[in-house]
């Protein structure tokens, strides 16, 4: 008899059976047989079952007094169980849960009506286990003063670091992360917007590297991209490193090419190594190359093309080779083009001379390793904006999946000594460091190891991730 019954969840969320076409709620526990007593949904039937701690039907009265209701049930199992989804998972997009829960039910009975109020149940369950939505950020950082359980990991640390009210800035990390970020001596930093909650401007995160390994380990939400912002966001970073005893002093941090950000590290830490991204470096170059309308140009096999290309692997030579190499190789071997001019005298007065913005000591490196981006960081937002169905979500929200994707930092961490490089980065610094042995032992001259590395269509934007 047990495999005749079925399990559902009311609208409430309790656990009903059903058997045939009729449901069972719990009525009461009797104590003397040890058995449940579940009887029928209908208050004015009287059928009813008994079930052993086994949930097996040991008896059962089933005279019902009114006749089937085949379609309202099975419209009420489909409802119910997508209520509960949507409630286990609040950033998944209703149309995906209901996509993929409808592939294990009955959907003869269904209408397109009954989809909608399906829909508008689900929003409903969401909105009814979630605060009221703040409208300013005074109402915000009051309630998250009064949310002490919700800011929970599952490993029950305290999740909210800081709730500046003052600076409006908020740093979600734990006790864990800061330990692991203690030993770390590399660290990469970047914003995001997409996922960022109203009311805030950017996500910025902090990634630690430690065993060729990134690690998401601190998430700020930011009201603006200004230098004093950042400052104080990295000086919290090290008031909380201290509250537990511990000295955070990073050797080299990783940026995009955002000038607050800049200032703000060397403000904060003013001995560390400042890099620029690569990745970042080889998007910013490509954008002029489209702005200026040499796009097409770059794509096709011609004189120009091989120019603008041979630009991309200026990274990838010692900071004090640059300027040479741009002077005495790329300048020697330019186009008599007006766009070309433009690229080249923008790239000179930005990134070449030493007084310029981002000067090579910045972003070039003799070197045959691929971590010279923050591409660690690019993976991890683009994970995460991926997880709200809506751009912006809620404040909430945004908790609920931070702390899904703290479970998974506290893996990462456990894993640390595990080797998981892939093979494509090895065959990457395989090539640099083949090509650097043979410059180094002079098995090729200066200008041909330059243009190894510059052209030879093994460098552009995507060989600087």
């Amino acid at each position: 008899m047990a495999s005749e019954m079925k399990t559902m969840f009311s609208e409430k969320q309790r656990d009903l059976f059903v058997i045939g076409a009729y449901k069972f709620r719990f009525h009461k526990y009797l104590k003397k047989n040890n058995l449940e007593r579940w009887c029928c949904c209908k208050k004015t039937c009287t059928a009813y079952i008994h079930l052993n701690s086994d949930n097996e039907v040991v008896k059962k009265v089933i005279d019902h007094s009114h006749g089937e209701e085949n379609e309202i049930l099975n419209r009420q199992i489909v409802s119910n169980q997508l209520k509960r989804k949507a409630i286990d998972d609040i950033c998944e997009k209703p149309s995906k849960i209901i996509s993929r829960e409808l592939l294990t039910h009955d959907v003869d009975t269904l209408t397109t009506y009954d989809l909608q109020l399906i829909r508008k149940n689900m929003h409903y369950a969401r909105s009814s286990i979630l605060p009221k939505l703040p409208k300013n950020l005074e109402e915000l950082q009051t309630s998250l003063d009064n949310m002490s359980d919700f800011l929970l990991t599952n490993r029950s640390e305290n999740f909210l670091l800081v709730n500046d009210k003052e600076s409006n800035i908020l740093l979600f990390s734990c006790k864990s992360n800061l330990m692991f970020l203690s030993n770390v001596d590399t660290i990469f930093v970047d914003g995001t917007f997409k996922s960022c909650p109203n009311l805030f401007t950017q996500i910025f995160t902090v990634h630690g590297l430690q065993n060729d390994k990134y690690i998401p380990l601190l998430f700020f939400l930011l009201p603006d991209k200004e230098l004093k912002t950042y400052e104080k966001a990295f000086f919290h970073i090290l008031s909380e490193c201290n509250k537990i005893n511990i000295i955070f002093s990073p050797k080299k941090v990783f940026a995009d090419f955002e000038k607050a950000i800049h200032l703000a590290i060397l403000s904060v830490w003013p001995s560390i190594t400042l890099k620029g991204c690569r990745f970042h470096l080889g998007q910013s170059w490509y954008r002029k190359i489209q702005s200026i309308g040499l796009s097409s140009e770059y794509k096709i096999d011609s004189d120009s093309s091989k120019y603008l290309k041979y630009f991309f692997g200026l990274p990838f030579l010692h900071p004090d080779e640059v300027i040479n190499c741009f002077t005495d190789d790329l300048i020697s071997i330019k186009p008599l083009d007006e766009k070309i001019d433009i690229f080249t005298d923008y790239i000179l007065e930005t990134y070449i001379l030493p007084e310029s913005s981002f000067p090579p000591s910045l972003w070039a490196e003799y070197s045959a390793t691929t971590m010279r981006t923050t591409n660690s960081c690019e993976a991890f937002h683009s994970k995460l904006n991926a997880m709200f169905y809506n751009a912006h979500p809620n404040i909430f929200q945004f908790i609920d999946t931070m702390k899904r994707l703290q479970t998974d930092i506290y893996i990462k961490q456990r894993s640390i000594h595990l080797n998981n490089r892939t093979t494509s980065i090895i065959k990457k610094e395989q090539f640099l460091k083949q090509a650097m042995a043979d410059f180094e032992s002079k098995k090729i001259r200066n200008r041909t190891i330059r243009r190894r590395r510059l052209g030879n269509g093994r460098f552009g934007v995507k060989s600087m991730m």
